[in-house]
């Protein structure tokens, strides 16, 4: 399965920002891309995720966890859209580095008030 694009959101947290990347994965530099196409399989994100559909991997934990910070994945395949959520509770060692990855180029979003 090849992945277009994959936008990430990071939100939440004690301050609440958020913050995020939209990667183009034609875009990438060949390298860029094997460490991408790497994080992906090894998160099994690909495999577990139904197209077209949004799932989250866990609920927080307690209801007053509130200053957990969440992370949503979608990512553009040929066979269709499928989304992912985490937060620091939920996030497991195989998405890790993925996250990483992607935080690195993450930058300030604005909220969407709309």
């Amino acid at each position: 399965m090849t992945i277009r694009r994959i936008n990430f959101r990071q939100s939440g947290g004690f301050a609440g920002l958020l913050r995020g990347c939209d990667l183009v994965l034609s875009d990438l530099t060949s390298a860029e891309r094997k460490v991408v196409d790497k994080a992906v399989a090894r998160s099994g994100l690909v495999t577990s995720a139904t197209p077209t559909a949004r799932r989250s991997a866990r609920k927080p934990a307690h209801p007053e966890a509130r200053d957990l910070t969440q992370y949503d994945i979608t990512l553009e395949t040929e066979d269709g859209v499928s989304t992912v959520r985490f937060d620091d509770l939920s996030v497991t060692d195989a998405v890790q580095p993925l996250i990483t990855f992607l935080q690195k180029r993450a930058t300030p979003m604005p909220l969407d008030h709309g």
